[in-house]
């Protein structure tokens, strides 16, 4: 059994969702949908243990997190996040302001790699 109860989730300054519970019994599958960049892979990664909950748990029944993790939890990533018909300019951008850089650091940024 999965138990998420309260988990708050950010990625820079962005809060990707909050007070999130849901439990999961042995063998029980859910469908978990929603629009790009609404938090469902960072939630499969915080389940994985490859990212920290801002506040809440993450608990196996009768199992230390880090023991269910290494028996029962497999990892199997989708395509590189990096979208390959933007620019490099574009995709810099994209990606610093989705971390929380203002304008002032992507443009630095973009300077310092000569884009």
């Amino acid at each position: 059994m999965l138990t998420v109860t309260g988990l708050t989730l950010s990625r820079g300054e962005r809060v990707l969702f909050r007070d999130l519970s849901l439990s999961l019994a042995a063998g029980e599958a859910v469908a978990l949908t929603g629009a790009n960049g609404a938090g469902k892979t960072s939630l499969l990664r915080a389940l994985a243990g490859f990212l920290r909950p801002d506040a809440g748990t993450i608990a196996f029944a009768d199992a230390d997190p880090a023991e269910a993790r290494r028996r029962h939890i497999h990892w199997l990533g989708h395509l590189d996040g990096l979208k390959g018909a933007r620019r490099a300019r574009e995709e810099l951008t994209f990606q610093a302001a989705w971390l929380g850089a203002d304008a002032a650091g992507i443009a630095a940024a973009v300077d310092v790699l000569a884009l």
